[in-house]
């Protein structure tokens, strides 16, 4: 969940957190573009879910998951 979260997309806290390491033009453009199609790109990624056979967001969260298990577990 907190990598879900982390994700730069629409209301989570990625998308607060971003502009901060990116440069001022680059992070003012991200911004105006989540404003305005954040909360549709993250219902889109989740809704894609159930329509595709692989989710983006599996796609997208499944290697740090898979890591942070690893360092956890000590595998």
């Amino acid at each position: 969940l907190g990598l879900f979260n982390l994700l730069p997309i629409g209301s989570l806290d990625g998308a607060s957190v971003l502009p901060h390491l990116l440069p001022a033009r680059v992070a003012s453009a991200f911004v105006r573009f989540n404003q305005q199609y954040g909360s549709g790109v993250l219902l889109l990624l989740i809704l894609s879910g159930y329509l595709l056979p692989t989710s983006p967001l599996a796609l997208i969260l499944g290697p740090p998951m898979a890591y942070l298990q690893a360092l956890i577990l000590g595998r």
